[in-house]
Parts: C-alpha cells; sequence; structure tokens
C-alpha cells in the first residue's frame, strides 16, 4: 500500500477558490479504484495550510489518479492558489 502527504499552502485571498477546486476533486477521488482514503486536513495553527492524506492500493492506481479528468481540472486552480510539496510513500506493515 502506498501513501501521500500533499501539503497545500493558500495564497492570502485565495482560500474560496481553492476549497471550492479541490471539494469536488476530493469527491471524485474517493470514488477510485485503489483509494482507500482520501481525507483533508486543515492546519491548528496555520488556517491556510492544508494537508491531504491519501492511501492507495498501488502505484498504478496513483498513476491513474495523477491523470484522472477531476484532477487535471482541479491542477491549473491548485496551482494558480497554493504552493504545494507533495510526497509519496511507500507504507511499512510494523509486526
Amino acid at each position: 500500500m502506498y501513501a501521500i502527504n500533499a501539503k497545500f499552502t493558500v495564497k492570502e485571498g485565495k482560500e474560496e477558490q481553492f476549497l471550492e477546486a479541490i471539494i469536488p476533486l476530493i469527491k471524485a477521488s474517493r470514488e477510485e479504484e485503489g483509494c482507500f482514503e482520501y481525507s483533508l486536513n486543515r492546519n491548528l495553527e496555520e488556517s491556510n495550510v492544508f494537508v491531504f492524506t491519501e492511501k492507495w492500493k498501488d502505484l498504478e492506481a496513483i498513476a491513474k489518479h495523477e491523470v484522472a479528468p477531476h484532477c487535471q481540472k482541479a491542477a491549473p486552480v491548485i496551482a494558480e492558489t497554493a504552493v504545494a510539496d507533495i510526497q509519496k510513500f511507500q507504507i511499512m506493515e510494523v509486526k
């Protein structure tokens, strides 16, 4: 299983525009095959900082997600309204 932590620091005055773009993205992403979790988190100390926490079945599911129409539609708005730091991880099973 794989995880993505996508941190977005939203530019001043752009929060509403950012949220309008990502809400449909989140809803559609949750319906994708191979998606186990797709949640939005807001920083308690910096209200303009958001983190997507995503869990995916495999790298193929992530690749399909990245080219999905809802991602392609949201990408330009996200790029215009926020600075992104996206990191991908392999989830390690600890026993």
